[in-house]
């Protein structure tokens, strides 16, 4: 029991400060996380040694600008935009970490402003293929001080994990949002059913997720920049077996995406409903 907590303590002092906030020292109980005492979010102690890049090669590897993907993620956007009432015609709406773009061009063409933002700038150059008008597409590590107009909704859609600085990126949210902003958020949840039975396999444990956030790990760090949680949903996702196909391959290391010549087999876009151990949040801005 003494060398056990001897090998924790030492564990925790390569450890970097939570994101979530929470001020006690992370628990080291598991040979790859290093939990936070007070929510159970938790830096994967694997990925914090092999991060993944963000350049050109990650939406290939992930077949991020397949139309037949990006289709089937439009779909589950306007499946929770309609759980949640919430009606884009009067909204100036802002997709952080927008990828293939494909639900960014929905937005656009029915929101009444639309703002993206992206760590690659060839995803960038891709919404300008398809149509967007690039005058509201930032890089994230060159974002303007204030946008030309207030964000009346932000969405996260498996982007707020990826987020290396979320505190610094918060405060410029905030001075971007409007009086009563929405924030809404999909991301895996840690100590969901499927990541506690799953380990190491879980899906969501991947070389790019570094830190995983539990419901209240996110509710909590909401709430201390004054978005607070209006309703949780399960967020269930239609995807292809072309998806599980190329996330499989991102997982095990695979470099190239999917091949050309598998994108004509026509059983590659059968669809499923799904969710693996994700987490729905929408958040309100003010008391």
């Amino acid at each position: 029991m003494l060398v056990k907590r001897v090998l924790n303590r030492h564990r925790r002092s390569k450890v970097p400060t939570l994101r979530c906030g929470h001020e006690l020292p992370p628990r080291c109980s598991q040979r790859y996380k290093a939990k936070c005492s007070v929510c159970g979010s938790f830096w994967d102690l694997d990925a914090l040694g092999s991060e993944g890049r963000y350049d050109a090669s990650y939406p290939k590897l992930r077949s991020h600008y397949d139309p037949a993907i990006g289709a089937n993620k439009v779909r589950t956007l306007k499946s929770w935009l309609s759980e949640l009432g919430i009606d884009l015609s009067p909204l100036t709406v802002c997709e952080v970490g927008f990828g293939g773009a494909h639900c960014l061009k929905f937005l656009y063409d029915d929101s009444r402003e639309v703002f993206g933002i992206e760590t690659i700038a060839e995803n960038i150059e891709h919404a300008g293929r398809i149509g967007i008008s690039g005058a509201n597409l930032f890089l994230a590590h060159a974002l303007p001080p204030a946008l030309s107009a207030k964000i009346d909704l932000w969405l996260f859609q498996d982007s707020f994990e990826h987020l290396t600085c979320p505190d610094t990126f918060m405060e410029w949210l905030s001075t971007n949002s409007s009086e009563r902003s929405r924030l809404l958020l999909v991301a895996p949840a840690a100590e969901s059913i499927s990541e506690r039975l799953l380990g190491r396999i879980w899906p969501h444990k991947l070389a790019d997720h570094t830190f995983h956030w539990t419901k209240r790990g996110l509710v909590d760090f909401m709430a201390r920049r004054n978005f607070h949680l209006v309703t949780k949903f399960r967020p269930v996702k239609y995807i292809s077996v072309m998806t599980i196909i190329a996330h499989l391959m991102h997982k095990s290391g695979r470099k190239g995406g999917l091949p050309e010549k598998w994108r004509s087999l026509s059983f590659l876009n059968l669809r499923f409903r799904v969710n693996i151990g994700e987490m729905g949040l929408l958040f309100r801005s003010g008391a």
